[in-house]
């Protein structure tokens, strides 16, 4: 009997683990709007995460007006219909990946959490 339950178990757990890797566009864990911008290729349409700043349709990586970086690794972000961000605010976005108008990456939001 305790071997039946210790082959079930293992069965469960490697259907699991199989069934967890089923979806290669979603990733796991927060990103910086710079990586998305650096590695644009690499986050192509995928959802995924992004903790920063929003102002004016951008997710900033601070607010700090000394940071000479605060443009070149800022992204742009599409908010779904309804929802409403504020300038100066932190935020979790998340969404999918795509080449905004200015050949940068843009984050279509499909949830976005105030942090």
């Amino acid at each position: 009997m305790k071997k039946q339950f210790i082959i079930v178990g293992i069965i469960v757990l490697l259907v699991c683990v199989g069934l967890s890797g089923c979806n290669e566009n979603v990733l796991v864990g927060d990103l910086s709007p710079g990586e998305v911008r650096q590695h644009t290729d690499k986050y192509l349409g995928k959802t995924v995460t992004v903790r920063g700043y929003y102002s004016l349709g951008l997710i900033l990586p601070s607010i700090d007006a000394n940071n000479p970086n605060i443009l070149t690794e800022a992204i742009q972000v599409q908010l779904p219909e309804g929802i409403k961000c504020y300038d100066s605010s932190q935020y979790r976005f998340t969404g999918v990946v795509v080449v905004g108008m200015f050949g940068y990456a843009c984050l279509n939001a499909t949830h976005v959490e105030p942090i």
